[in-house]
């Protein structure tokens, strides 16, 4: 730095030269300032909040809807018969072709009748024989009741004849009987079908012998028009349904009326409707389950037994339902169901429900109303306040907002900007404009 003391004593412009440099050092201390502010400003955090997180929201709205039940189930024949033989004797004939639709009363199979034809023939010889002894015997009885009062025959004789009488009555009974027996013996070597249906292999051929009695069938008739339609329905879903009509909520349809659709194995629906016909009366230890049983009619034979069908049964229809896309639903550790709610402040919240009582349009139904642990019936400003003294409440209300899409990583107490899932997006952004940012 130059000496200015040796300058104003030296130099007749040194005041001059003092004031440039003043000047100078006065420029070059506010460009300092001025970078400085410029880094404090860039360097300062931004006081503008992030966004909240846009969530898509459906809002519950009570309805009457139909509740239907999708169940898996096999069909199984409406008649099973068991074609056996009832006499002993060697297969001569078989007189249908298997696979074939046979007509009740229709000859199946011919067994050997050559001894029972002879033991018919010796029946109706002994029947002639006790026959002829009844007259005799009548006869004998009717002359000795004219002339015991006379004293021309004995009292003991008279007796003797009317015993004789009724002996011979006994074995004329007993003869006819016989006669009978080895007519129905005769008859059972004709075999015939004792249901309409179609009948399935033959476990038997010509030549074979064949006993009354015996363990395997000669053959199996299945009665398929109409078809038993077989599915299982869980306990505890029964016992809910039980509830709900006894509280009203649920019209049940009238019993024999209750209408079934039927898909079948390819996952296409089946023509005709079937109906609901019987609830089985006790549980499967096994399985917990209760068998519920429909009739359908099948003219084509289309539904063979034992093949695996899905059957929607129409119970009745829920009164002021709300309906939860599928895609909302969560479950937690306890596999229990739950959704994630928008409340009137914006803030997220998780809501436990009761497990759905079916399925509609690609919704589960839920009953409306708030609960207790207890399963007690609560008001929402009641349920307010258990929450705030820790209690949970589970159950929905109609008017709430629960997230449809872009729940992944939120958490109960997240602030969000709910959307409606079925607004624009300009009626979208008008909807949120209450919301805190």
């Amino acid at each position: 730095m130059p000496n200015i003391a040796g300058l104003r004593g030296s130099c007749p412009h040194s005041g001059i030269y003092r004031r440039v440099f003043l000047f100078f050092l006065c420029c070059i201390l506010f460009a300092m300032l001025s970078g400085c502010s410029d880094d404090s400003k860039q360097s300062a955090p931004s006081s503008a909040s992030p966004p909240l997180p846009e969530v898509k929201t459906h809002t519950l709205a009570p309805r009457d809807v139909p509740i239907t039940v999708d169940l898996p189930g096999r069909a199984t024949a409406y008649r099973i018969s068991e074609v056996r033989p009832q006499v002993n004797g060697i297969i001569l004939a078989r007189m249908f072709t298997e696979g074939s639709d046979v007509a009740e009363g229709q000859q199946l199979y011919q067994i050997d009748p050559a001894i029972y034809e002879a033991n018919y023939a010796t029946a109706l010889a002994q029947r002639q024989r006790a026959e002829a002894n009844l007259t005799n015997t009548r006869l004998t009885a009717d002359r000795y009741a004219k002339i015991v009062d006379a004293k021309a025959v004995s009292r003991q004789d008279y007796d003797t004849a009317m015993a004789n009488y009724r002996l011979a009555q006994a074995e004329m009974a007993a003869a006819q009987a016989a006669v009978q027996t080895a007519k129905i013996s005769l008859d059972y070597t004709k075999v015939f079908a004792p249901v309409a249906g179609r009948i399935g292999i033959s476990n038997v051929t010509e030549g074979t012998l064949v006993t009354a009695g015996q363990g395997a069938p000669l053959s199996m008739i299945h009665q398929m028009d109409p078809i038993n339609i077989d599915v299982v329905q869980s306990s505890s879903e029964y016992l809910k349904l039980l509830r709900y009509i006894k509280e009203g909520t649920l019209i049940p349809g009238k019993p024999g009326e209750i209408e079934v659709e039927l898909t079948l194995e390819d996952g296409k629906p089946y023509a005709l409707p079937a109906k609901l016909k019987i609830l089985d009366v006790s549980v499967d230890q096994s399985t917990g389950s209760i068998t519920l049983r429909s009739v359908v009619d099948n003219p084509d034979k289309f539904i063979l037994p034992g093949m695996f069908v899905r059957a929607k049964i129409h119970e009745g229809s829920i009164r002021d339902a709300l309906l939860v896309p599928q895609q909302a639903v969560q479950r937690n550790q306890r596999g229990q169901p739950y959704v994630l709610v928008v409340d009137e402040q914006g803030a997220v919240e998780l809501r436990v429900f009761d497990d759905s009582i079916g399925s509609f349009e690609g919704s589960w139904i839920v009953m409306s109303g708030l609960r207790t642990a207890n399963s007690a019936p609560v008001r929402p400003e009641e349920a307010v306040k258990l929450r705030e003294a820790g209690k949970p409440v589970s159950g929905l209300l109609p008017g709430e907002k629960i997230i449809v899409e872009g729940s992944l990583k939120l958490r109960g107490g997240t602030r969000v900007k709910a959307v409606d899932a079925g607004a624009s997006p300009a009626a979208a952004e008008a909807s949120n404009l209450g919301q805190g940012r």
